[in-house]
């Protein structure tokens, strides 16, 4: 008795496709994960085209208003938009029921808030019992009123470059989930 492997015919798509057009991309001979990001990448482009035709309407109201240019595009957020893009597309990328998970989050987030709200106490001696808890807000004191001696655009650059950087790692790790996966077929022979 001999065991041999087949591989799937390059044409077949795997068992978790089901519409047509998925079936069509999932059967070309690119791996999955540069797929991904490449329509996550057009999607991105058409979100900057969108943006710029926004951008194009306000200048052109700010200018029959009579405002300058320059107070005008500045109430753009350029940067905050194509970084909720990313996590956006990681959020949808990454998850089987992204919708679930978003409102799951947003539910929790409320229901935290409201128990928060429900036992605060009106003095915060609670935590002189915890050891360390001191040294720990002290810190956290010191550190920001150093980020509040910062400029404004070294802070601005600093926070963007953080968030853009979690964007791009979340959304390379939600495309690391839509890999290449091997499946072989054990055909026995006689």
């Amino acid at each position: 008795m001999a065991v041999t492997l087949e591989k799937k015919a390059a044409s077949e798509a795997p068992s978790y496709v089901r519409t047509p057009a998925a079936k069509f991309l999932a059967s070309l001979p690119v791996d999955r994960r540069r797929l991904a990001l490449a329509r996550v990448f057009a999607g991105w482009v058409w979100l900057m085209a969108a943006l710029a035709v926004f951008t194009s309407w306000l200048l052109a109201l700010g200018l029959l208003a009579g405002a300058s240019p320059a107070q005008t595009v500045l109430r753009i957020p350029f940067t905050a938009t194509a970084i909720l893009y990313f996590f956006g597309s990681a959020l949808v990328l990454g998850l089987r029921y992204p919708l679930r998970w978003l409102l799951g989050g947003v539910g929790v987030l409320f229901l935290m808030g409201a128990l928060s709200d429900r036992l605060h106490q009106p003095d915060d001696r609670e935590w002189q019992y915890v050891p360390g808890a001191q040294t720990f807000f002290s810190t956290v004191q010191r550190a920001m009123e150093s980020w509040l001696t910062l400029p404004d655009s070294a802070r601005w650059t600093i926070t963007t470059v953080l968030w853009l950087g979690a964007g791009l790692a979340l959304l390379w790790a939600a495309a690391s989930r839509h890999g290449e996966r091997r499946r072989h077929r054990v055909r026995r022979r006689r």
